[in-house]
């Protein structure tokens, strides 16, 4: 074999490694956004188990393990209000937004996001104070 088609092979070879791998990546992404998410979607002081599939039970998924937990759908509202229940009492916008991509793996577009901040705060849900926002409740519970 001439040395230029052997170069050509092991590139060839290298392309369908590099596309195996890429794919791996793509699904390991794809499941660690799901864990992140349930795990802040736990209840406390609840864990998730794998449960195994009885056959002929069910047919659909084929797998061996499913995750035996409803899925829980929070509005773009409830993960703001979620996010603000967190460790910190006072979060500038960006924190908010950081700490529901931590949470959820998504982030929500600031042409919604900043409209339902000036909601939440014109509902006196929140409070600003400069450019951090607070939860009303947790504020009127400290003074």
């Amino acid at each position: 074999m001439n040395p230029l088609q052997q170069i050509r092979d092991k590139r060839a070879h290298l392309a369908r490694q590099r596309a195996a791998i890429d794919l791996q990546d793509a699904e390991l992404e794809v499941a660690e956004k799901v864990l992140v998410r349930l795990e802040a979607e736990r209840p406390e002081g609840k864990t998730f188990e794998l449960q195994p599939v009885q056959p002929g039970k069910n047919d659909e998924p084929r797998d061996t393990f499913a995750f035996d937990v409803p899925p829980i759908r929070l509005s773009r509202r409830e993960l703001v209000l979620e996010a603000l229940k967190g460790e910190k009492i006072w979060m500038t916008s960006a924190e908010i937004n950081e700490e529901i991509a931590k949470r959820h793996g998504a982030q929500i577009k600031p042409t919604s996001f900043y409209p339902m901040l000036s909601n939440l705060k014109n509902e006196a849900v929140i409070k600003r104070e400069g450019d951090r926002m607070a939860l009303a409740s947790r504020i009127e519970g400290e003074g």
